[in-house]
């Protein structure tokens, strides 16, 4: 059993898809979070490998800056190689990993990460045991992404138990994951 505790202070929807692909992590911001005030959200459209990993070294710095800890949710194709972004450059999981593992430790090793990819779940593999864990907690899709998958995902943020975590009224609120139980 394994008893979580974990406080994140922003999240971050990172889209990569084509122009005919139904954009699923701005519907996902639209739908739970534009109106919310449990957490801050940002949206940050990419097209090429590029900008993702920029975004993904801006997360990184963020987190230093203001130590926060912060959620990913990545939403774009993806096979058991690694992602596909939008202009169809492609992010094998071993590059991933380098970068995760970066932000988790900027996140004090409780960076949660959801991939909406096609078999994102591979993103797995890419915790080797000899080395740092690029994420506490992962969540994923281990074949091809479905409508009920996209479900999934929006109804993973809805339950989400949420709290504030600040006494500072300027600042707002975090998600709390707490007394999360796998078996």
């Amino acid at each position: 059993m394994l008893d979580i505790d974990v406080t994140y202070h922003k999240l971050w929807i990172i889209e990569s898809l084509g122009e005919k692909d139904q954009k699923t992590g701005q519907y996902l911001y639209e739908d739970i979070f534009m109106h919310q005030q449990v957490i801050d959200v940002e949206v940050v459209t990419v097209s090429s490998s590029a900008e993702f990993l920029k975004t993904l070294d801006r997360i990184e710095t963020f987190n230093h800056v203001h130590s926060k800890s912060s959620m990913i949710h990545i939403d774009c194709h993806g096979d058991t190689e690694g992602l596909q972004l939008a202009d169809n450059s492609f992010i094998k999981h071993e590059k991933l990993r380098k970068k995760l593992m970066k932000i988790n430790i900027s996140s004090c090793l409780n960076l949660c990460v959801t991939i909406a990819a096609c078999h994102g779940l591979y993103s797995s593999t890419i915790a080797a045991v000899l080395d740092r864990a690029p994420f506490l907690i992962l969540v994923s899709c281990p074949t091809i992404i479905s409508q009920r998958t996209i479900t999934r995902f929006r109804n993973f943020y809805v339950v989400v138990p949420a709290k504030p975590a600040f006494s500072n009224s300027r600042e707002k609120p975090a998600i709390l994951i707490g007394n999360a139980v796998s078996h």
